[in-house]
């Protein structure tokens, strides 16, 4: 009697376990599927990549846009190089459909074969133009006018790199070594600047009030995932 007690004990205890697992199973299979029906329908873009993917109004008659370009825009220039003595930061080499870098520096598309002069830009991510293919960035736009007003006389560089300030863009300024008489450099700065130091550091600020609705608006588990990031090392 009493192994059979325990027999039953023990099945009970398995029965038990099965259909607890069972139920946990299908409580997070409703959870995943009520989340994927809300991300789908009501939810704002939580990445980038969701955004993007949306085709918004920039790309809307833009004729390169399409998932390849995406991924490459996301995946290039493949890394950073960092020189060990200075520090500095520039992309690796890449070559793709969309976007090509070499010497650290972003193709400018449009480049004439002869030219009298060149024209440095230096910038941040505005100028290096990681949302757009070669030909759509600032320095290529500026080579299209050269080429129609002063044809075969200047030949524009792109050294825009993301989150450049105006101290590193005078830094990389001071490694070329073959500037010359005649050429123009072109120091497009500032944003970084006002947001480091005026926005960031002024909690009060337009920018930092609008940081802080967009955590307000997350979910209790998003913002304790937040609040644990900031905290870890």
């Amino acid at each position: 009697m009493f192994f059979n007690r325990m027999q039953m004990s023990k099945k009970s205890r398995l029965v038990i376990s099965a259909v607890s697992i069972a139920a946990l199973i299908l409580i997070f299979s409703l959870i995943e599927l009520c989340s994927w029906v809300y991300i789908k329908n009501f939810s704002v873009p939580t990445t980038q990549w969701d955004w993007r993917i949306q085709r918004p109004k920039p790309y809307k008659n833009a004729d390169f846009f399409s998932e390849d370009f995406l991924r490459e825009s996301f995946f290039q220039p493949g890394g950073w190089n960092i020189s060990e003595k200075t520090g500095d930061v520039s992309p690796k080499d890449f070559s793709g459909r969309y976007f090509n870098t070499f010497n650290g520096i972003r193709k400018t598309s449009f480049q004439p074969e002869k030219f009298e002069s060149k024209v440095y830009i230096f910038g941040d991510s505005t100028v290096y133009g990681s949302e757009v293919p070669d030909e759509h960035t600032i320095p290529s736009q500026l080579q299209v006018l050269f080429n129609k007003l002063y044809p075969e006389k200047y030949i524009v560089l792109n050294y825009g790199i993301a989150s450049f300030s105006s101290d590193k863009q005078l830094k990389m300024l001071k490694t070329v070594n073959d500037l010359k008489q005649g050429d123009i450099v072109i120091f497009y700065e500032g944003i970084n600047e006002v947001f480091v130091n005026i926005f960031y550091a002024n909690i009060d600020s337009p920018y930092m009030k609008f940081v802080q609705n967009d955590l307000d608006a997350l979910s209790w588990l998003l913002k304790i995932m937040v609040a644990l990031s900031e905290r870890s090392f």
